[in-house]
């Protein structure tokens, strides 16, 4: 069961190359029934990004947009909510690029998606972290 903690509209202005811009991501904090921190930032009926803390790190758990919104900047859009709210809380982020739709992108696209998007690859690529305290970020 999950509880409501908190549900806000990202205050930061950031224009996508869609139609949709960082004012447009609500970010719902929930916690489930053991008291786990779980975050879902989402453009409502478009897609979202959910991550979850875990030793003091946000764990990118699932993102998914709506195919009809896809390849328009809503993936970016959504990544770079969750780096503005690590960047607030001062915590890192992880994620592993793993595919689950393989005939849209492989995971080596989706490592190269997410370097460019401001996470630098550990593990040999197995992971990818953002780093708010880290020196040239954003």
């Amino acid at each position: 069961m999950e509880i409501i903690v908190e549900s806000y509209k990202m205050n930061w202005y950031k224009k996508a190359n869609g139609d949709f811009t960082i004012q447009d991501v609500q970010v719902n904090e929930t916690a489930n029934a053991g008291g786990q921190p779980l975050i879902r930032f989402e453009i409502p009926n478009v897609g979202g990004v959910e991550i979850n803390e875990w030793k003091g790190v946000y764990i990118l758990d699932d993102m998914d947009v709506s195919e009809q919104y896809r390849r328009r900047g809503i993936g970016t859009l959504l990544l770079q909510a969750v780096k503005n709210y690590a960047n607030m809380k001062g915590k890192k982020v992880q994620l592993t690029p793993i595919s689950y739709e393989p005939e849209n992108l492989s995971n080596e696209d989706l490592s190269q998606y997410y370097q460019k998007s401001g996470f630098v690859p550990l593990n040999n690529g197995q992971t990818h972290t953002y780093d708010p305290n880290a020196v040239g970020d954003e």
